[in-house]
């Protein structure tokens, strides 16, 4: 099948084949498509993307193939999301997507995920859908974290994880002058007091794009009685940050503000026994070893998303709790800590 534009290419084609063949034939090749259309890659590994319908609706997959300039791309990310399942409940890793079929075509690598659907194009299903899974997936990410605590005690263990980051930020100079005084405020702070902090799974880009719906029994409101999933746990760290996952989703999907971040966000520090003032060194630290770690990912787009992510953090955050940010350099002691 060819696309008007862009072709599939026929190893695209022949991997298509071979998950008809691993899946008994469930699948119907003749609807193979884009998912998209892989014109300009916003990040260099980017990986291709295809739907394949069922014959029965509920057969239907998705297939990742890694583009040939990085070909262990989409094996990367099946590894991923095992490991994270690998320490999760039974129960909550149900959530986190992991193929129906996987393996390497030449040097190219590939999975075939089931076909759930992103959020829905209707302004009307699309905004009940928002206020009916984020709390949901709230709840969710608390038992992520409590799952996978882990506090670091040992002094170089210590710094690479809660000290590192911050300096980063502190030095970056092409970042914004608010988030790097804020970062040097709680770097003074770590630094000289010590506090306990843990680390936990954290997906590390999760946003409205990296969530999907499965389908609920009957015929009214379908999309609002499934269940949601997660996919693309190729970036994940299972010594993240709590609280980041959180921030960046509700960003994703609360584009216009309101009350309901703020209310997600401190149910959540509720639930892991932390504080605003804690959740925002947290998401700090987070965005501090992104910038550590880019990789392939392009410096002006984590420059302008972490300016971004630092603002809707004061916005939405601190408005709940009776912390301040810091403002620089010893500009920032909590009153409970003598």
């Amino acid at each position: 099948m060819m696309h008007a534009k862009f072709p599939l290419e026929g190893y695209i084609q022949a991997i298509a084949a071979r998950v008809a063949e691993d899946l008994q034939g469930k699948i119907d090749l003749t609807t193979l498509r884009w998912t998209r259309e892989p014109g300009k890659r916003d990040v260099e590994d980017q990986t291709y993307s295809v739907y394949i319908d069922g014959h029965d609706p509920r057969d239907g997959v998705v297939l990742l193939v890694s583009n040939p300039d990085f070909p262990n791309a989409v094996r990367d990310g099946v590894v991923q999301a095992s490991a994270v399942s690998g320490l999760l409940s039974p129960e909550t890793a149900g959530h986190v997507i992991t193929p129906c079929d996987s393996g390497q075509w030449g040097e190219q690598t590939w999975a075939a995920f089931p076909k759930f659907t992103p959020m829905s194009d209707s302004r009307l299903i699309g905004y009940a859908q928002k206020i009916r899974f984020a709390p949901r997936v709230a709840d969710w990410l608390a038992e992520v974290a409590r799952e996978t605590r882990k506090e670091h005690a040992a002094p170089a263990k210590y710094g690479e994880l809660f000290i590192a980051p911050l300096r980063y930020l502190c030095d970056a100079d092409d970042l914004s002058p608010a988030l790097r005084a804020a970062a040097c405020g709680y770097l003074d702070y770590v630094a000289e007091i010590q506090p306990r902090l843990f680390t936990v799974v954290e997906h590390t880009d999760l946003w409205l794009g990296n969530m999907f719906f499965a389908r609920g029994a009957g015929q009214r409101w379908p999309r609002l009685m499934g269940d949601f999933y997660v996919v693309d746990w190729r970036g994940a760290r299972t010594d993240g940050y709590p609280a980041a996952d959180l921030l960046r989703y509700c960003q994703s999907i609360f584009l216009h503000g309101g009350s309901r971040p703020g209310m997600l966000l401190r149910d959540y520090g509720r639930h892991l026994g932390i504080d605003a003032f804690e959740m925002g060194l947290y998401v700090l630290l987070s965005i501090g070893r992104l910038g550590m770690n880019l990789d392939q990912f392009p410096r002006a787009k984590y420059i302008e998303l972490s300016s971004d992510l630092f603002e809707f953090m004061k916005l939405h955050l601190f408005q709940h709790f009776p912390w301040a940010l810091p403002s620089g350099p010893n500009g920032y002691y909590r009153p409970d800590v003598k």
